[in-house]
């Protein structure tokens, strides 16, 4: 069996949003190191912390935008059904897992590299999806999501950083994170395939159910496994961090949204394409507002990330197309 995900007004809207998922996805990492900066805390406990109290957040804000659109009231019987499952399967990958990983990888290497090598998770996602989905995915797709794989390597080989190595063991919580989303975009994708769940309401199970997998987590570890300390310290910040972190889980609930609204509208390969912008974006943003220091490669692999997807966004001609069909 196969999908077939929507066409005409609705690829262009999908298109709109993959792209600014990618744009918005930046900023949110951009303020999450300033919220990370902030708490002077980069321990795990401290990233889960912070982690429960962003998708926590992102679940509220979700909530009254959902109030304000009349569709509070149906959410009980959407929970109920087997494809809300899926999307709360998604959530444990995309968000203790991945999101974890991720704040780890921006407090140990910074935004611009995270960004950029987290952006690898299109080529698995492209490939979950041509296995679990049996989507089809074009040769355009194939070698676009290539070349920005050769952007993710060639900024994470950094000479002018030190030794002109690769440091795997300082970039594997950023791998972990691509691994994550790649498998919480195809899971989502399925459990999306009906009308009787939207985007919203798919990205509200994921952030509830992200949050309270944390706060479990939490619980755990206040039962003596680690120090909480940490933690606490998370809580008693000072109300404008809190502040900051609100915002910022605003930010990512608008990013994850529109991702959810492309994945829907033009499938989770292409919509993944779209997203991978967000390294490009994490480099000028990190260059722009946390005067971190420029590096060419870094810039030469964004560079090439982003012909990667304009080349993967281009229409098929109708030879190719009706080969791929084939």
């Amino acid at each position: 069996m196969s999908f077939s995900f929507r066409n005409s007004p609705h690829r262009f809207k999908g298109i709109l949003a993959g792209g600014y998922s990618g744009l918005s996805w930046a900023v949110d990492a951009l303020l999450i190191s300033l919220v990370l900066t902030a708490v002077g805390d980069d321990s795990i406990a401290s990233v889960l912390g912070i982690s429960m109290l962003h998708d926590g957040f992102a679940a509220l804000w979700l909530l009254l935008l959902l109030y304000f659109r009349g569709r509070v009231g149906q959410l009980s019987a959407i929970t109920k059904s087997r494809d809300a499952l899926f999307c709360m399967l998604g959530a444990l990958l995309g968000g203790p897992l991945a999101m974890t990983c991720y704040l780890l990888s921006i407090s140990n290497v910074g935004v611009a590299v995270t960004t950029t090598v987290t952006a690898s998770y299109p080529l698995l996602g492209a490939l979950l999806s041509v296995i679990v989905l049996k989507e089809r995915v074009s040769r355009r797709t194939w070698i676009g999501l290539s070349v920005c794989l050769v952007g993710v390597v060639l900024t994470a080989y950094s000479p002018e950083q030190g030794g002109g190595e690769f440091t795997f063991s300082s970039l594997k919580y950023a791998m972990i994170a691509a691994l994550g989303w790649a498998s919480e975009s195809v899971v989502c994708a399925y459990g999306m395939r009906s009308d009787k769940i939207t985007p919203s309401t798919a990205l509200l199970l994921r952030e509830s159910t992200s949050a309270v997998s944390y706060l479990l987590v939490i619980m755990l570890l206040g039962s003596g496994l680690v120090e909480l300390k940490p933690i606490i310290s998370v809580f008693s910040t000072s109300v404008s961090v809190l502040y900051l972190l609100a915002l910022t889980a605003g930010v990512g609930m608008s990013s994850f949204l529109a991702w959810y609204s492309s994945i829907d509208a033009i499938g989770p390969a292409q919509a993944l394409g779209l997203n991978i912008t967000y390294s490009a974006w994490g480099v000028i943003l990190s260059l722009l507002f946390l005067n971190q220091p420029f590096h060419l490669s870094v810039f030469a692999g964004s560079l090439l990330v982003l012909l990667g997807v304009c080349y993967a966004m281009l229409p098929a001609s109708k030879s190719s197309s009706s080969s791929i069909n084939q």
